[in-house]
């Protein structure tokens, strides 16, 4: 999973061997060994009980190593299952920042347009420019593109900073040039066709320039899922003041962001079911088995409890116990998640993002389970009073 960029396909058969082994090794052999290890250390092990509890869990491990190994890769799957499912909806604004630039273009406001836009929060850049649009031909003024480049969006997939811009000012010598030609003709109503151009012109030469005039201006914001309601509202009345606009290769900011979220809502509900399928699976699978042989430990416990160990002794080894059982396969399937979320580099701009909050979730869900597991096994093997 780590050398993914250099396995490319290839690690995902590799990982379905080396993964599953290792899980089965781990438990038999390397924790098994750490148990054993603290056994033979009679400073550390005959204090209280944990002589009689690392005896316990040694004999669990021997007998649950490989449902513990099965447990672990569940629990690498419903974690991984959440923690990507949340990744997919937080980014859906991450990613329809990388298809597009402007979050609002809007041609010749209005006072109805005005005030929709003075309703957008976090605005972080206003620019204004001063078009002309003929038939076949659309003209920038210089100093205006100059004081405000034109921005044309590129993704860089880092940790710091998930999006770059190119910065387009005028120059007449790449008008030819299709990138640059369409960062500036996008932002038009103009209908574009292979023999549209693109011209820059000073100030004097623009006042006698044929064509339509048009204002076009331009925000970014901060928060754009935030923005998205008055989004809808200047979207709406831009596609009925100009119905040629529908027709772009590339639809404006709310289109691509309600594509988005059309898409990684349902990977984030698919994400949620899965992995909440896999914790009640893992657990009830692990809970269950714990439980299973709850009787044939009863008769242990009663004769340490005649003997005069106290409850709360006993209590302790029974955590103990059942909380390295649980605590064995959280902890390979915690190793595994942050491995094996390398696979989905090629689909999220970065899956480690937020990883905390799915974690958390989990752990809170795992430990419900855990408690609940360790209420059940005290009320079967205590004896009551």
């Amino acid at each position: 999973m780590q050398a993914i960029n250099d396995l490319q396909l290839l690690s995902i058969p590799i990982a379905l061997v080396t993964i599953v082994l290792g899980s089965f090794l781990l438990v038999g052999a390397v924790v098994t060994s750490i148990v054993g290890a603290l056994r033979r250390n009679h400073h550390f092990a005959q204090q209280n009980l944990r002589s009689f509890t690392l005896a316990q869990i040694g004999f669990r491990l021997h007998s649950y190593t490989a449902i513990l190994a099965v447990v672990s890769i569940l629990f690498a799957l419903a974690l991984g299952a959440i923690t990507v499912g949340m990744n997919f909806n937080r980014e859906t604004p991450l990613m329809t920042n990388a298809l597009t630039t402007y979050d609002v273009v809007v041609h010749n406001p209005d006072a109805a347009t005005k005030r929709a836009t003075r309703q957008l929060t976090g605005v972080t850049s206003k620019q204004t420019y001063h078009v002309k649009v003929a038939k076949h031909r659309v003209s920038f003024q210089t100093a205006e593109v100059s004081a405000q480049p034109v921005l044309d969006v590129k993704a860089d997939v880092s940790k710091t900073k998930v999006v770059n811009y190119r910065r387009y000012r005028a120059d007449p010598a790449r008008t030819d040039n299709l990138t640059y030609q369409n960062a500036f003709l996008s932002l038009t109503t103009a209908n574009i066709t292979d023999a549209t151009k693109l011209q820059f012109v000073s100030a004097q030469d623009f006042a006698r320039t044929a064509g339509q005039p048009e204002t076009i201006v331009t925000y970014r914001v901060r928060d754009l899922r935030a923005n998205i309601p008055v989004l809808k509202r200047i979207h709406r009345r831009e596609m009925r003041r100009y119905p040629q606009l529908a027709t772009r290769v590339l639809p404006d900011k709310y289109l691509v962001y309600r594509m988005m979220n059309g898409m990684n809502s349902g990977f984030a509900f698919m994400g949620f079911f899965l992995g909440l399928a896999f914790l009640a699976m893992l657990a009830s699978t692990l809970m269950f088995k714990i439980l299973s042989g709850a009787a044939a430990d009863r008769a242990r416990y009663r004769m340490l409890a005649r003997m005069g160990v106290r409850p709360r002794l006993l209590r302790g080894s029974i955590r103990t116990e059942i909380g390295v059982l649980f605590g064995v396969p959280a902890i390979l399937g915690v190793a595994h998640v942050l491995f094996g979320l390398q696979l989905f580099k090629a689909l999220l701009l970065n899956p480690y993002t937020g990883i905390w909050i799915p974690f958390v979730i989990f752990a809170v869900l795992y430990a419900l389970y855990f408690g609940l597991t360790v209420l059940l096994y005290n009320g079967i093997v205590r004896p009551r009073a």
